[in-house]
């Protein structure tokens, strides 16, 4: 029979199928040989077959504490891969509870003046708190820790303290404000029974035919008075001018009202941080009323004050001044120096957003130095030198915005006679 000639070609095929298939069996047969484990390793310590040393903690770079789960360095025996880790019996996991859904609610304001801060850079550092430089207190008493903040305010000033206006700390009525601020007010005061206004000529000039004042002397009198402030200020230096319109009722007279003087002024700040201010203002009154129908007093006169503000609480301020009235002029007999001060303790009561309500007490006096006053039945000259004149009561400032605000308050005559035994005070403000 003839030979085909394609029979060596399928003879070497069927040899090459035969041994390819022989390799296949061979390497199934050591595959299920075999075993392959996947386990997590001990977690402090590892197990190797072939001369693997253990290693520790510090020389894998571990800290104490959970380890990651580790995987064994194989071992090669027979050609055929094992990896084999020691047996360990894993820890519970701890499953923490899920959240319910709710909001969480905002952690309240803790009214503590160690954990106020007003630096929005650095954080809550020591340093950076109110009242706090580089130095911490260590005094055990409140009057102790009050004069170590009030030391440490002015020998180690906060670094990141960033000067801004506070309406808790200008928030009073009967206090002019400390830091100078581009601002303009609207001021509206009703007084009712004021005691001898022609004392030391300073609401009136005096009085009963002896002077540039009105012509009949009054024990008393009601008054209203619409005045508009206006101040520009730059950093730390302000500069004002006041402009009122008094409307006069004498109990023995008529009516009278007109423009009284006019008041221009500065503000210098000397002394910035966040838990003391202090400032330095000046006024002069230019006499621009009539002193005849008692809306003016006739004769120029300085004012130097002191403004000191004191941030005791992140929700409570203490604003306090210091003034010193100076007649330039006037009636020798009458017009004589006095010294005025107020204070006022005021009170962040609530707050939402840039709105807040503020409420205030208020106490004011005013010490007579020189000077002198009429005596509506005798017409004589009453020395007014060691009088005291007292008045105290509650004010209230809503603040609608860092643009606007309005204020309410009145004080009540303690003192008799006092410069009124009623006054109400309200302003309205606008900042720029």
């Amino acid at each position: 029979m003839p030979r085909r000639p394609h029979q060596p070609i399928l003879t070497i095929l069927l040899a090459a199928i035969t041994l390819l298939l022989q390799e296949a069996a061979q390497l199934r047969a050591e595959t299920l040989e075999g075993s392959l484990l996947w386990e997590p390793a001990p977690a402090m310590e590892w197990f190797e077959r072939r001369g693997w040393a253990d290693w520790s903690a510090a020389e894998i770079g571990m800290s104490p504490g959970p380890e990651p789960l580790l995987l064994a360095p194989p071992a090669r025996t027979n050609s055929s891969i094992r990896l084999v880790a020691a047996q360990q019996e894993l820890p519970d996991l701890m499953v923490e509870p899920r959240s319910s859904g709710q909001a969480s609610e905002a952690p309240p304001v803790v009214d503590d003046p160690t954990t106020f801060s007003s630096c929005n850079q650095c954080g809550n550092c020591p340093s950076c708190r109110a009242g706090r430089g580089s130095r911490v207190s260590k005094a055990r008493t409140q009057v102790g820790r009050f004069y170590d903040s009030l030391y440490t305010a002015i020998t180690y000033p906060p670094p990141c303290y960033e000067p801004a206006w506070s309406h808790l700390g200008n928030a009073a009525l009967f206090v002019d404000p400390i830091r100078p601020q581009t601002q303009q007010r609207f001021r509206w005061d009703s007084g009712w029974g004021m005691g001898y206004p022609d004392r030391n000529e300073f609401f009136w000039a005096r009085s009963g035919g002896g002077g540039l004042g009105p012509a009949h002397a009054a024990r008393t009198i009601d008054y209203h008075e619409l005045s508009m402030y206006t101040e520009t200020a730059l950093g730390g230096f302000g500069a004002f001018i006041e402009t009122p319109y008094r409307s006069i009722y004498p109990d023995n007279a008529g009516h009278s009202a007109g423009f009284g003087d006019l008041i221009v002024g500065t503000k210098s700040l000397l002394h910035d941080s966040e838990f003391l201010l202090i400032t330095f203002q000046f006024k002069t009154h230019i006499p621009i009323g009539r002193p005849l129908i008692g809306v003016g007093v006739g004769h120029v006169s300085l004012e130097p004050s002191l403004l000191i503000g004191v941030h005791l609480t992140p929700k409570t301020y203490v604003q306090a001044q210091f003034a010193e009235w100076i007649p330039l002029g006037g009636n020798s007999s009458y017009a004589g120096a006095l010294m005025h001060y107020h204070a006022s303790l005021n009170r962040c009561l609530w707050q939402h957003c840039d709105s807040q309500f503020i409420g205030s007490l208020e106490v004011n006096g005013w010490s007579f130095q020189d000077g002198a006053y009429t005596d509506p039945s005798t017409g004589q000259a009453i020395p007014s030198n060691n009088g005291n004149y007292m008045s105290a009561g509650p004010s209230f400032r809503y603040v609608w915005s860092e643009t606007f605000d309005f204020a309410f308050g009145t004080t009540f005559g303690i003192s008799d006679p006092s410069f009124a035994e009623r006054l109400y005070r309200s302003e309205f403000r606008i900042r720029y």
